[in-house]
């Protein structure tokens, strides 16, 4: 095991510049060599940092522990500090170990050997004592290789085939809601058809007297036709204002602004967290439903229609865009009769019942791997195993 070199100001201006690989480049499974940075090596520097075909690559800050595999596809090739090198003494597999570090990675196992700064770390000196268990016969580690990279070829061929129906998806609703719009001959702006309203206003919490602590909606939990509630924060409000800032099932959410893609961006609220509040920067329109479908009015925003609205009325900077309340009322909506709204959303929720389909499918995929992966990488494993430490090369 060795880390690679550190950049000087020496090596950035020296002669003879030569690429190297550095943490980014590093990602599971894979090299990425699109951007490659360059320094000058010495002729001994050049023999004690060249990558050989097979030698193992893991990240020692950030995302530590984060492993690919050199094929040898590009020759020369050197390494930078943010790398360990892992050339294994002794009978270890290089897709064994592959495996074996994302599986530890994933449990939580390089944790205890991280240093921190203001980043993890993984310092070369507790990597290199960590023991790796390993089955002491490589025919049984690449037997062990092949079932999990079976595994993940049914996993890479799922997300593949979700990614292809999801643009299936976006084609075909856009295509059906652009014809629908065509044929459409009057609008009605939308504080007509529902009512628009701002949430509250950070750094306005009450100081004292009886107050709530509460979750709410941000512009980063309101992504492209979906809520994400990942990652919630909570504020504190009066009890008397609940009735002001609490969302409801069938809320429509669009987003203030920001960055250009997250102008307008909405989705439909359904209710996964009672009570729940949402931000100024976050619009609340609560559909009338003897006129608007808040699910039709979902796939307004998403739509070319709706980008195109929210872009032609903004305030705009050069990467910054913004629209007020009087801008979201005064959207124009194609008035549509309810049935055909409703025709409408529901061929939306078969396609998203096909995507549901084969995202449960990529999850029952990744439960399986992970379950041998405990199993065959040293966790209540029936083979002979044994343990070894990689240790420091020569030179």
């Amino acid at each position: 095991m060795s880390l690679g070199k550190m950049l000087s100001p020496e090596a950035a201006e020296g002669s003879d510049q030569l690429p190297y690989l550095t943490n980014r480049n590093v990602q599971w499974g894979r090299i990425e060599l699109d951007e490659l940075n360059t320094m000058s090596f010495s002729s001994q520097e050049r023999k004690k940092y060249l990558l050989s075909r097979g030698d193992l690559l893991v990240t020692e800050g950030g995302e530590i522990g984060r492993t690919a595999i050199w094929d040898g596809g590009m020759e020369p090739l050197y390494f930078h500090k943010a790398l360990h090198r892992l050339r294994a003494k002794g009978p270890i597999e290089s897709r064994y170990m592959l495996h074996y570090m994302k599986h530890a990675a994933d449990r939580g196992l390089f944790s205890h050997l991280s240093g921190q700064t203001s980043i993890a770390h993984l310092p070369q000196d507790r990597f290199a004592s960590w023991c790796v268990v390993h089955p002491e016969s490589l025919h049984m580690q690449r037997r062990i290789s092949e079932i999990l990279d079976g595994v993940d070829e049914w996993i890479a061929l799922g997300r593949a085939s979700k990614r292809k129906l999801h643009q299936a998806m976006a084609s075909a609703t856009q295509e059906r809601l652009r014809d629908l719009i065509r044929h459409v001959r009057t609008t009605e702006p939308l504080e007509e058809l529902g009512d628009v309203t701002g949430g509250f206003a950070l750094g306005a919490e009450p100081a004292g007297g009886v107050s709530i602590e509460l979750p709410y909606l941000r512009v980063a939990n309101v992504q492209d036709g979906y809520i994400d509630t990942s990652e919630m924060k909570t504020v504190r409000i009066r009890p008397a204002e609940l009735g002001r800032y609490a969302l409801a099932p069938g809320d429509v959410l669009l987003t203030e602004g920001g960055d250009l893609d997250k102008l307008g961006r909405g989705a439909v609220w359904d209710g996964q967290i009672d009570p729940c509040l949402h931000q100024n920067h976050v619009f609340r329109v609560r559909c009338r439903p003897e006129k608007l479908l808040p699910e039709f009015l979902g796939e307004i925003l998403a739509s070319d229609y709706g980008k195109s609205y929210f872009l032609s009325v903004a305030k705009q900077t050069t990467n910054l865009a913004s629209v007020n309340s009087s801008q979201v009322k005064a959207m124009p909506i194609p008035m549509l009769d309810l049935q055909d709204q409703g025709q409408f959303v529901a061929e939306v929720r078969e396609w998203r019942m096909r995507l549901a389909v084969e995202t449960e499918s990529i999850q029952k995929l990744e439960s399986l791997k992970q379950a041998l992966s405990a199993d065959l990488l040293g966790v209540r494993n029936p083979f002979p195993f044994s343990c070894g430490t990689p240790v420091p090369e020569e030179g």
